[in-house]
């Protein structure tokens, strides 16, 4: 008799932010295959199959971008010949690897959005061009600009990074040259029209933020987009493109709803995951990036359960494996707020965060060892996370907590 295969998902990028997600596939019977570039990341624990399978020492080139090696360990795990068969569903959390998800759909023939579509999608000048806005003025030069290209201050991007990476806000001539320099190597760079925000929470301006953006997930089925979370983002007013936390949930309003469904619609976006970044400015909303993922950030997967009892990521994993949006599970049925606060604290070597006795609803940490500079949102060494009747009770209480955590310094 012929040993019956088990079913298997493919899961790309092994951070926190990924965990949910393990849980819910493992939950399901399904065998789970996690790639990850860093050998030692935090799902690797939950993993039946990962890769890259390197000895210790040996940093490999592999990254969940890379279509070389993703194809190479798909036809390894799911060709022709594979003692596991093909996976039943390949996805990503908190990652930019949507093209990659849908490079690897087409080879396993699953649901997907074209790889052309994703790509467009995740690029921000191909983005823009599709999306045909007004606003914001905005321009792709290449390395060999020398004057400043828009009037100052604006803003400057490298087209296919995320999460602060390559963004600088640019107030001076020297700002510009010093930034040309620094990315040198760089095709292109897009550059935009700084856009300043109007606060949708002006009273946190007490707290140090800009609340003037809001991330955004959604569920686009039979071409209709579908509200599924939604987080208003708390940047450092002081520090521009840093992000201090969020609070969810941010519920998605008419006007919101209408904007989603025109950009998916044109950027071709008709089938599943749909990720926007907005900016609410006197001009109305500005769309500052878009995805064929969920958002990572801990919202999805962590904040919006506990705030609001909303199962994304069991919706997630149902239109993957090419099934319906579930609209129940979306069902915001708690109607509490939960505010998530990386504080910032001083460089140098740790042992750990020393913590008050009364905790949190959830913490994380993300460090070596070691506290970093403040450069991108990659540096932060701490999320707290805690739950709240209203909005502001839930941020006030996280930062009260913050200002008892103390670094165990080395």
């Amino acid at each position: 008799m012929t040993e019956q295969k088990k079913p298997w998902v493919w899961l790309l990028g092994g951070s926190r932010m990924s965990e949910p997600m393990c849980h819910e596939i493992k939950n399901r019977g399904y065998e789970l295959l996690l790639t990850d570039r860093n050998p030692s990341c935090h799902c690797r624990q939950f993993a039946d199959r990962f890769y890259p399978k390197l000895p210790k020492g040996n940093t490999s080139h592999y990254s969940v971008y890379d279509p070389f090696n993703n194809l190479a360990i798909a036809r390894l795990e799911g060709g022709s010949g594979s003692k596991y068969g093909p996976a039943s569903a390949v996805l990503t959390i908190g990652t930019d690897a949507g093209p990659m998800v849908s490079q690897l759909s087409f080879f396993f023939d699953l649901p997907r959005i074209h790889t052309s579509t994703a790509l467009s999608v995740k690029d921000k000048i191909r983005m823009r061009s599709l999306i045909d806005s007004d606003y914001p003025n905005w321009m792709l030069i290449d390395k060999c600009f020398s004057d400043a290209p828009l009037s100052l201050p604006f803003v400057a991007k490298l087209p296919n990074l995320s999460g602060s990476r390559g963004f600088q806000l640019i107030k001076s001539t020297n700002d510009w040259q010093v930034y040309q320099y620094a990315n040198k190597d760089e095709d292109a760079i897009l550059v935009e029209e700084y856009m300043e925000g109007v606060d949708l929470r002006p009273e946190w301006r007490e707290y140090g933020f800009d609340t003037s953006e809001v991330a955004l997930d959604f569920f686009v089925q039979d071409g209709q987009v579908i509200y599924a979370n939604g987080a208003l983002r708390l940047f450092w007013a002081d520090m521009a493109g840093i992000e201090a936390g969020h609070i969810n949930p941010f519920e998605a309003d008419e006007e919101i709803m209408a904007l989603a469904q025109g950009a998916a619609a044109k950027l071709g976006v008709n089938w599943g995951p749909f990720k926007m970044d907005l900016k609410y400015t006197r001009q109305g909303w500005a769309i500052l990036e878009c995805a064929t993922r969920l958002s990572g950030g801990f919202d999805h997967g962590f904040t919006a359960p506990l705030a609001t009892g909303r199962n994304i990521t069991s919706a997630m994993l149902d239109v993957a494996l090419g099934g319906h949006v579930d609209s129940e599970k979306l069902l915001n049925r708690k109607g509490k707020f939960a505010a998530c606060y990386a504080p910032r604290f001083e460089q140098g070597k740790i042992g750990g965060f020393n913590y008050p006795e009364d905790g949190l609803d959830l913490i994380f940490e993300n460090h070596n060892g070691q506290i970093n500079k403040l450069t991108c949102n990659q540096d932060r060494p701490l999320f707290l996370i805690k739950q709240g009747d209203t909005e502001d009770e839930a941020l006030k209480n996280v930062i009260q907590y913050a200002k008892k955590v103390k670094p165990g310094w080395c």
